[in-house]
């Protein structure tokens, strides 16, 4: 069902956070834009596909999130929720591994490369730990906040070792249901190889400590407009 452009901006007035969200990633897609119209290069266009799948576990959450307000999603649709926006999610952090092309920049580019390459790295886990404090908030909402914080651990190593798998064994989000048995048996390999260990423990405290960081600046946020509209 088509919905109505008034609707739409309707609903991103009262999502500011959408707004600049869209605002940010359109100004990193315009950075590799001024960059190809300069350098008649079209490298790095795999930047902008990221920055696509970034955003969707975003909207995977928002959709969530509408429908667990207005309480029309059963308890197996909203796990089959949770369980695309957890395949999804790693895509977001995953832009952050990105930097490492920097290396193969041109010495003329490289310092307007690193720019847009950190942009694209920026909305990528701003996205993504949007999106995993809206979840928090709907698991905790029907659940209780105990299992939202198990729920967020738990979210971080496996989000942690899907980074490993997408950017050391190349697979894809989508590798689930088109090569589900070479995926499963890539999984079992990587459980036993020692830099999958190392790589996952590293990559969850640094996802722990940004969506900490996140949590506790959006929640004393809220506390301070409160205790202002209070006074």
């Amino acid at each position: 069902m088509e919905i109505p452009v008034p609707y739409l901006l309707r609903y991103i007035y009262r999502n500011p956070k959408l707004l600049l969200l869209g605002i940010v990633s359109g100004m990193s897609v315009s950075l590799w834009v001024v960059r190809v119209m300069v350098t008649h290069d079209g490298n790095y266009r795999f930047m902008v596909w990221n920055l696509f799948l970034a955003l969707l576990p975003l909207l995977v959450a928002k959709v969530l999130q509408e429908l667990d307000q207005i309480d029309r999603l059963p308890l197996l649709p909203r796990l089959a929720g949770l369980a695309l926006w957890l395949l999804l999610v790693p895509n977001s952090f995953y832009m952050i591994t990105d930097l490492m092309h920097i290396k193969h920049a041109d010495p003329v580019t490289i310092w307007y490369d690193s720019l847009m390459f950190f942009s694209f790295a920026m909305t990528g886990m701003l996205a993504g730990t949007y999106s995993w404090y809206i979840i928090h908030k709907v698991v905790a909402g029907k659940h209780g906040p105990v299992l939202a914080w198990l729920g967020v651990l738990a979210s971080s190593v496996l989000v942690a070792f899907g980074i490993y798998l997408g950017r050391y064994g190349r697979w894809n989000s989508w590798d689930i249901l088109t090569n589900p048995m070479a995926l499963g048996w890539a999984i079992w390999d990587s459980a036993h190889n020692h830099l999958a260990r190392q790589l996952t423990v590293s990559f969850t405290f640094s996802l722990l400590l940004v969506y900490l960081a996140f949590y506790a600046y959006y929640e004393l946020r809220k506390y301070e407009i409160n205790d202002r509209m209070s006074q």
